[in-house]
């Protein structure tokens, strides 16, 4: 029987066969709460700012136009984490000309590309790019197209995401980006091996949280990790109901993670 159960943050869904996939939002951006008349994000780098009119929608999104004096430019995301196996960085671009404020077509690139790469927090060694853009992967159009970036690589690091455009030998235009998600989920868990389960209160201002499990999972184990990917609790899971002590921990945002030794599932545990 197919069920769909919501639980918070986390979405778990019970697929033919049983197969669980779940999906958890570690970090998004979609720019609408900056002023959308040149101003570069909170805690981001680079040069790329925000405008009205240029995100999906005609909401807003980080831009920058491309011309002969302006050859190259980058956004550099604040710090995110921790990372999971089975993550992703999802984002939304497109080449476009502009009429007077309009986006007008649809821009096919020559020599131009777009590069994305991820970092170490800390370290400033973004290394070769994740992923490319160039004329072999880019269609023309007037739409914006999705890209996903596979971030496993970083698992238990935090990092920052860098997004990069170089124009080639091309007329002026312009790169826009929009709806930055770094997501985890798809490929973190497999077959009828982590059982669904819930957190309360979630979020908490309690001394106790508790999980309640759907059925047991002997021999698992339970992590609950900070924001800076540190461990900060251990448990072994040896019946269907879990009491955390949370007590003694600073306030805010926590990763609950299960555990059976080849999957995982992973929820977002915010104390307050």
């Amino acid at each position: 029987m197919k069920r769909l159960i919501r639980i918070s943050l986390l979405t778990l869904i019970l697929l033919p066969l049983h197969t669980v996939v779940a999906q958890n939002s570690i970090w998004s951006d979609n720019f609408e709460s900056y002023t959308g008349t040149g101003s570069i994000p909170t805690n981001f780098g680079g040069g790329m700012r925000v405008y009205s009119n240029h995100g999906t929608s005609a909401s807003k999104a980080l831009t920058i136009q491309f011309s002969p004096f302006k050859t190259s430019d980058s956004t550099i995301t604040t710090v995110i984490g921790p990372i999971f196996q089975g993550t992703n960085f999802t984002f939304d671009y497109r080449f476009v000309s502009y009429i007077a404020g309009a986006a007008f077509n649809g821009y096919t690139i020559n020599t131009d590309k777009v590069e994305v790469f991820a970092a170490i927090d800390g370290s400033n060694n973004f290394g070769a790019p994740l992923l490319t853009i160039n004329s072999s992967n880019h269609i023309s159009a007037l739409e914006y197209a999705s890209k996903s970036v596979d971030l496993s690589a970083f698992e238990g690091q935090n990092i920052q995401i860098k997004i990069r455009g170089i124009r080639g030998n091309s007329s002026d235009y312009w790169l826009d980006l929009d709806n930055f998600n770094v997501q985890t989920g798809s490929n973190s868990i497999g077959q009828n091996t982590i059982p669904e389960f819930s957190i309360y209160p979630n979020p908490s201002s309690e001394k106790i949280v508790s999980l309640q499990l759907s059925e047991p999972m002997h021999g698992g184990k339970l992590e609950l990790h900070n924001m800076l990917g540190s461990v900060v609790l251990k448990k072994t899971i040896n019946q269907t109901k879990i009491d955390l002590d949370v007590e003694h921990l600073p306030r805010g945002v926590y990763y609950v993670k299960l555990d059976n030794g080849k999957k995982q599932v992973l929820k977002k545990l915010v104390l307050r």
